[in-house]
């Protein structure tokens, strides 16, 4: 049996199942590849050959367009492509992209389920691009975007790979913005859960496909909105199926998180949803903290470890705690230590987004400083120890302290000695470590009094950490 008979048998035997069947319509801006990409898509079905796949122009059938290289005509074509072990039978539609020709582009939209919108990578969004968008908007059509003509970055614009997903990121936004424009209240809404409380079947799809394409990745966290305290508290039920979503997908078992604004109260929405409104949730095990606000800048240290030290008690032991984000953070020196140790001694783990690789005014050393703070704490029971700065005793700024009989005391000033306050008495080790070049002392001190100050060795500089550990069942000489 000849191809083009099996492919037809294919076609005929598809075209009385409606499940199977989905109308497409490719639109574009003119001389953004629609009918190249067309040409793949008819080349991947066995239609015609890939090596001609992008040169025959197979839809550009009219003599008068393959002489102006134009496409004049909408022209449609079915296919069969198998998609998870089914075949489905695609009817797609080639637009025209010249401006003339748009009526073709609207009776298309009036007989198709979904358009592939065709954007070159270079040129971005254009003219006919916005046109075609909200012709398939005006229809009920949902747009899926396809960046074409990738190469082009490469080869004319010379884009290195470190630039280019945001040059890509940037083709994407711009198209996003587009369709806001078009129907702000309807579009800002986005997929919402059904009758049954179920989500929709695309955002299902989309959500299973993330999750297989990265689950085998080891350090990952499923993060589920940017910002949910900006949302209100009845949105929060869809983020709750999308974890549920997540935690049976992914096999792996990765943690999932959602993600807090402190926005200083002026943006937050007025429902003020808070780690406390997934108490009960089964799959959301860390909440992760961000502090932002253009009007503010970055906040005193002082009020920044209050606010730290607060979302550990709205937590109330209930979730890993994570500080990913604080406006303006120094990302350099003394002031980007202090930052990060007050974080460190609010009992939070961090993901600072102003300490990234990526970022061009981050040097090596903040990384260094930062690895640091990970050594020196992996080296005590810190996960056992809750803020409790009110020990500080002499120059010593903050305190995490455990019913165990072990501390940990920080100062970014250390000019004079360093202790804490209701140390029970008996024989303590003392790790004393300089958070600025990693120098490390140990000593054993004897204990007789509750509130107790120790002398800073010479070795470690005014920016330093003290980690005080009971050493139970050792008793020091001065104590015999």
């Amino acid at each position: 049996m000849g191809k083009r008979k099996k492919i037809a048998e294919r076609v005929t035997t598809l075209m009385d199942k409606p499940e199977f069947i989905r109308n497409i319509g490719i639109v574009a801006h003119i001389d953004h590849g629609k009918t190249t990409l067309s040409d793949n898509l008819l080349g991947g079905a066995g239609m015609i050959s890939m090596d001609l796949a992008g040169k025959q122009l197979f839809m550009d059938f009219d003599p008068l367009e393959q002489a102006r290289g134009i496409t004049i005509d909408a022209a449609n074509v079915s296919m069969v492509h198998e998609v998870d072990g089914k075949e489905y039978l695609i009817n797609m539609i080639d637009t025209p992209g010249h401006v003339d020709f748009g009526g073709d582009v609207t009776r298309a939209m009036r007989a198709v389920d979904g358009a592939v919108v065709v954007v070159d990578a270079v040129e971005g969004a254009m003219p006919q691009t916005e046109t075609v968008l909200r012709q398939a908007l005006k229809e009920g059509v949902r747009p899926v975007l396809f960046v074409n003509k990738v190469d082009r970055m490469i080869n004319e614009l010379k884009v290195e790979k470190k630039d280019m997903a945001a040059r890509l990121g940037k083709v994407i936004d711009n198209v996003n913005k587009l369709i806001l424009g078009m129907d702000e209240e309807k579009y800002k809404a986005g997929w919402k859960l059904d009758a049954q409380g179920n989500l929709h079947p695309q955002e299902k799809y989309l959500i299973e496909t993330l999750v297989n394409q990265f689950r085998h990745h080891t350090n990952l966290i499923w993060a589920l909105e940017e910002s949910c305290n900006k949302i209100s508290r009845a949105k929060q039920q869809r983020l709750k199926k999308i974890a549920e979503l997540i935690a049976r997908t992914d096999n792996f078992h990765h943690p999932i998180a959602q993600m807090f604004q402190v926005l200083y109260y002026d943006e937050v929405h007025p429902d003020k949803v808070g780690p406390e409104d997934y108490a009960n949730d089964p799959y959301v095990k860390v909440m992760t903290w961000g502090h932002y606000s253009k009007a503010k800048g970055l906040p005193p240290v002082e009020q920044y470890y209050r606010e730290l030290v607060g979302h550990g008690q709205q937590a109330a032991g209930r979730y890993v705690l994570l500080n990913t984000e604080v406006d303006k953070h120094p990302t350099v020196g003394a002031a980007s230590r202090l930052y990060s140790w007050t974080s460190a001694m609010a009992n939070m783990y961090a993901a600072n987004a102003y300490h990234r690789p990526d970022k061009t005014n981050v040097p090596r050393e903040t990384f260094q400083d930062d690895s640091r703070i990970r050594a020196f704490l992996e080296g005590t029971d810190f996960h056992r120890m809750s803020p409790q700065s009110d020990l500080k005793n002499g120059s010593t700024l903050y305190v995490l302290a455990s019913d165990a009989g072990s501390y940990i005391a920080y100062s970014n000033n250390a000019t004079r000695d360093m202790g804490v306050r209701n140390l029970q008495a008996g024989t303590y080790l003392l790790r004393w470590f300089d958070t600025a070049n990693g120098n490390t002392v140990e000593q054993v001190a004897a204990v007789a009094t509750s509130d107790q100050v120790w002398p800073k060795p010479s070795a470690i500089g005014a920016e330093a950490a003290l980690y005080v550990k009971r050493l139970d069942g050792v008793v020091a000489p001065e104590l015999k």
